[in-house]
């Protein structure tokens, strides 16, 4: 979960930047060094990029806590010899 909470901020701080930026696709000229290509071109993938962590670390969020091939759960707060589906026999008492 600190994973998934991780990439949602970046997600939001990633979108917040290209969501202000937004105006690049609107204007003929733009104030800028860089070709107005690769601007827009930034703005585009940091909208997509940002959206993409985003929906990513809901999944991850809502989804069930990972298994291991022998449908023990693992990661973070996993109880020792991992927990096994309802008539699964453990490893311990």
């Amino acid at each position: 979960p600190a994973g998934a909470a991780l990439a949602a901020g970046a997600g939001v701080a990633v979108a917040l930047w290209a969501v202000r930026r937004t105006d690049v696709f609107g204007h003929a000229v733009l104030v800028t060094a860089l070709p107005a290509w690769l601007d827009r071109a930034a703005v585009a993938l940091a909208l997509g990029t940002g959206a993409g962590a985003l929906v990513a670390a809901a999944l991850r969020l809502a989804g069930p806590p990972p298994v291991d091939a022998a449908g023990a759960t693992v990661g973070p707060g996993a109880e020792p010899g991992g927990s096994r589906a309802e008539g699964v026999p453990t490893d311990h008492p």
